[in-house]
């Protein structure tokens, strides 16, 4: 086998082993239901760049449990503007040199635990920037009457930001 072929080999059999992970888990092993990530984008002719990465995970590690975990960073980039001259005659946007910089990132997790009808949770998430920084948390209650019919739900939260 030439050299050039082994990381091509490598690749190759890495794939080949990838369907053994949709295998199904064993009864009593943690379950996965749902991992995403997206990644949206905004952009405003030449002015400013927005990117945001989202990530978040959805599984039962055990029956009766419910966990959602998510996490993202905003990264905002560009020049603002200063305003409009009609000193041309015709309106035309001014460009400040001043250029703008910022990283958010927001993270939450919930969990949940359902005892036959009655299902309690608990949530907290937080988000920070350079000159900011909040966090939440709550929980909630949820209670299925007639045969799911009916559903009573209950929650209380709380956040605190600070700039």
């Amino acid at each position: 086998m030439a050299a050039a072929d082994k990381p091509l080999n490598a690749l190759l059999q890495a794939a080949l082993a990838l369907p053994i992970l949709l295998v199904p888990a064993k009864a009593g092993a943690a379950e996965v239901s749902e991992v995403g990530f997206t990644l949206l984008g905004y952009k405003e002719r030449g002015l400013m760049k927005v990117t945001e990465p989202i990530g978040w995970i959805k599984g039962k590690p055990a029956e009766d449990w419910e966990v959602q975990v998510s996490a993202l960073v905003d990264i905002v980039s560009g020049a603002s503007p200063a305003g409009v001259t009609n000193a041309s005659g015709r309106p035309v946007q001014v460009v400040t040199g001043a250029s703008v910089a910022d990283r958010r990132k927001q993270g939450d997790l919930k969990v949940a635990h359902r005892m036959g009808d009655l299902t309690l949770g608990v949530s907290g998430a937080w988000s920070t920037e350079h000159d900011y920084f909040s966090r939440a948390f709550g929980v909630q209650g949820q209670w299925d009457l007639n045969r799911k019919n009916t559903t009573l739900n209950a929650g209380i939260a709380r956040s605190s930001d600070r700039v």
